[in-house]
């Protein structure tokens, strides 16, 4: 049985666009929302370390 993620769940998108494994994912899918403002293709990303003072509490 598979399970997928939904990107719209901030933990799944953390997951999918913020690990460092999945680097070619970030590139392609900010290419895609950000097309008429950059000038593709972009080969690079830097990942920042989280901060955990800017994670919301529950």
């Amino acid at each position: 049985m598979q399970y997928f993620l939904d990107p719209k769940n901030d933990f799944a998108f953390k997951h999918i666009f913020g690990n460092k494994k999945h680097k070619k994912v970030l590139i392609g899918f900010l290419e895609t929302v950000l097309k008429s403002q950059i000038s593709p293709p972009h080969s690079g990303v830097n990942f920042l370390k989280d901060d955990p003072r800017s994670r919301d509490s529950f």
